[in-house]
């Protein structure tokens, strides 16, 4: 009796090791899980930078951002070695995606896929990294409607000249816009659901994570729309990010009582699970 209990007390112990814990986190906190995502074209007479706009870690060493960031990467050759003319001269070079932590502090990060129409696009670090912890995902619904939501970014605007800002593109330096979401948008065609929200979004802002206030990611903030003074902003549905993801088999974790873990971390629990059956059986 007592080598049941034993066996079954240490199959739980490593059930419990790998379950994932469910943190509600503040929008503060999410800052520690945004950066800044530049593309440019690194050649032999010098780089030539394209934009920048954020990204947000699905994983240690996963991201998510909008398409629209990196497109320009895409545009000129994905990272493939290519040739041009400019003013007479025959210039050679790649395009790169950068992951900043702050201005000094960078690495390259690698396209997995993107979706144009649903303007989403997934990056993928060498190596995992501990400069940053992931965020966890939350498909929104029709009755999360007039709920708290808050944009978390780089927006260019906040380091205007005007303000001299002294920006270094750490984390301290993104900003936090509180909002509500106004509704649940269906596009015509494509029955696409977007998140319409009154969160201020700015250039900068976009593949930045919208979340609600438990600090689940909601959506990604994508595009505003003004006209004579009033601005209507969306977010991408996670859902769509989430898509993508199953597709690529990158991990990401639900939201909830219990965590839920996408594609490639269900593949650890199945695997943790048959070995914790296995050590209590052999004990």
């Amino acid at each position: 009796m007592k080598q049941k209990v034993w066996s079954l007390a240490l199959a739980l112990v490593l059930l419990l090791s790998l379950a994932l814990p469910v943190v509600a986190v503040t929008a503060n906190d999410a800052r520690n899980s945004v950066v800044v995502v530049s593309t440019l074209l690194a050649t032999d007479a010098g780089n030539v930078g394209f934009g920048h706009g954020s990204g947000f870690f699905v994983s240690d060493q996963y991201l998510v951002t909008n398409h629209h960031v990196i497109e320009d990467f895409e545009q000129y050759g994905a990272g493939e070695l290519i040739t041009m003319t400019a003013d007479g001269a025959t210039l050679s070079g790649r395009a790169k995606i950068r992951v900043y932590y702050d201005s000094g502090n960078y690495e390259e990060a690698f396209l997995v896929g993107s979706d144009s129409r649903r303007d989403v696009a997934i990056l993928r670090l060498s190596g995992p990294t501990d400069q940053r912890v992931s965020l966890q995902l939350k498909i929104p619904t029709d009755d999360m409607v007039g709920s708290t939501v808050y944009a978390v970014g780089f927006p260019g605007l906040a380091d205007n000249i005007v303000a001299d800002a002294t920006s270094s593109w750490s984390k301290n330096d993104s900003t936090v816009t509180s909002g509500t979401i106004s509704r649940m948008v269906t596009q015509s065609g494509t029955g696409q659901r977007n998140v319409q929200i009154d969160c201020d979004i700015k250039h900068g802002n976009s593949g930045g994570p919208v979340i609600d206030e438990t600090g689940a990611v909601i959506g990604i903030a994508t595009w505003g729309v003004s006209n004579n003074n009033e601005s209507v902003n969306y977010a991408v549905n996670i859902e769509d990010a989430m898509m993508l993801m199953d597709q690529y088999r990158v991990p990401y974790t639900m939201a909830g009582e219990s965590a839920q873990i996408g594609f490639a971390g269900n593949l650890a629990v199945i695997i943790g699970i048959a070995a914790a059956v296995l050590i209590a059986a052999v004990v």
